[in-house]
């Protein structure tokens, strides 16, 4: 065998492993993340229309940048530990509060369903 046969397979041999992970990991898509509002819709557990209509007002101001995300996930993470099962009205609550402080109109309130 000569050395320019030699030589080729040896290339072929050593970069032919290392380029297949290479090229498997340029043609993955990049992992979807779920957008504020869909975190928001799912961990305050929304069921009605008006909740929805609210988160998404929310989810805007965010991306406004007239309220910081990480205000909107702590007062999320407030409200599941305040009420669980509900803790849509408690999330309202809060944002209100911090969002009248620093001087954002998030509208009106969702008024919560009348038990029967």
């Amino acid at each position: 065998m000569d050395r320019r046969r030699w030589l080729v397979r040896l290339f072929s041999a050593l970069v032919v492993p290392l380029a297949w992970p290479v090229a498997r990991l340029l043609a993955q898509d990049a992992p979807e993340q779920a957008t504020l509002a869909e975190r928001l819709k799912a961990g305050l557990l929304c069921r009605r229309p008006e909740e929805f209509v609210f988160v998404a007002r929310v989810a805007d101001k965010v991306a406004a940048g007239e309220l910081s995300q990480e205000m909107v996930l702590n007062a999320m993470k407030y409200s599941l530990r305040k009420r669980p099962k509900f803790p849509f009205f408690y999330f309202q609550a809060v944002i209100f509060r911090q969002a009248d402080a620093l001087g954002v109109d998030l509208g009106d309130p969702v008024a919560p369903m009348n038990p029967l």
